[in-house]
């Protein structure tokens, strides 16, 4: 037998671990065979609530601020929300823990919603980007006249400084709309034992008048009406000094009013009931529905009404501005017919 050499002792040792080794190093050379990347599931759309064209706000509970921008949830500029102003396509609400929201949509439902929450209007549809989504609900009966409701920043506020008559003057009723058929006309005068004529005027289309009652010497300061008006007719009351007080001086004034016609006067009446049934099923009066009843009579043209039902809001919330800024600016508009 030949002797074994060191050398060969090494060579007969080399195919025990040398392809352990190349496999280790051209397994981890070698680029790992492709794989599909994984699939994002694209972000899920936010919650919708069709509106229709038109958002208008009824009411804010809770310091909500309207903002304004595609930065405006960072930046935190922007102002509260004022009753009756309609929402531009874009505005952010941002309604706080315990606030709420209502507003007005454009085909006349009532959109609600809680807070912590907060919402962008489109144009035509609340996009609900946090907390929970608002509820509309339809006023079963509930529909607006023929004419719109003012925004309140559109009209000023009566100037405090205009003139107004201390003489002879109709207290009542007001130029405007009227649903009562039998309206009593009143009137002020500062002299205790004057006498006065009053006449009752129905308008026809060329600008004159048929007499419709007649009445002279007057001792009091009321008249209650002969007999009740037609719907849809157009008036004008008349009243002046009687007799020899009169001669030396021209001493008169006059009112033109409407009585609402029989169309409207039932649409109104049912739209008022919807509100009285919808604060039965909210479990009391709400701001909201107060809102909607100042422009409901608004849109109906019953401008000394809708003014009293902002006034009355304006009492319960001395905080608002807004409310009296809206009872100021219908008493102007009544006053300047």
């Amino acid at each position: 037998m030949l002797p074994v050499r060191a050398c060969d002792r090494y060579d007969a040792r080399v195919p025990s671990w040398l392809p352990v080794v190349l496999s280790a190093w051209l397994s981890a050379a070698a680029p790992a065979p492709p794989t599909e990347a994984p699939s994002v599931a694209p972000a899920a759309a936010l919650p919708s609530l069709a509106v229709g064209v038109g958002l208008t706000a009824l009411w804010s509970e809770g310091g909500e601020q309207v903002l304004f921008g595609p930065d405006a949830a960072s930046t935190g500029a922007g102002e509260p929300l004022v009753a009756g102003q309609p929402v531009e396509a874009g505005t952010l609400v941002v309604v706080p823990a315990y606030g709420r929201v209502a507003f007005l949509g454009g085909d006349l439902q009532l959109v609600t919603g809680s807070g912590p929450a907060s919402y962008r209007w489109t144009g035509d549809a609340l996009i609900t980007i946090a907390g929970s989504a608002p509820v509309a609900t339809h006023i079963a009966g509930y529909r607006e006249g023929p004419r719109m409701p003012l925004p309140p920043i559109a009209t000023p506020a009566p100037d405090e400084g205009e003139s107004r008559n201390i003489g002879l003057a109709f207290v009542s009723p007001a130029a405007t709309v009227l649903r009562d058929r039998s309206p009593v006309l009143r009137w002020r005068w500062s002299e205790p034992d004057a006498r006065f004529d009053v006449t009752l005027l129905r308008a026809d289309g060329a600008g004159a008048g048929t007499v419709v009652e007649r009445w002279q010497a007057l001792a009091g300061r009321s008249l209650v009406l002969w007999g009740p008006l037609d719907r849809g007719g157009r008036y004008r009351a008349i009243i002046s000094l009687h007799g020899a007080s009169a001669l030396a001086r021209v001493v008169s004034d006059e009112v033109a009013f409407a009585v609402l016609d029989g169309a409207d006067a039932a649409a109104l009446d049912e739209a008022l009931a919807g509100l009285r049934a919808a604060a039965t099923r909210a479990g009391g009066e709400r701001p909201e529905l107060q809102v909607l009843r100042a422009r409901v009579f608004e849109s109906y043209g019953l401008l000394a009404e809708a003014e009293r039902a902002w006034a009355a809001l304006a009492l319960l919330y001395p905080e608002r501005a807004e409310l009296n800024a809206q009872a100021r600016r219908l008493a102007r508009e009544v006053r300047l017919r």
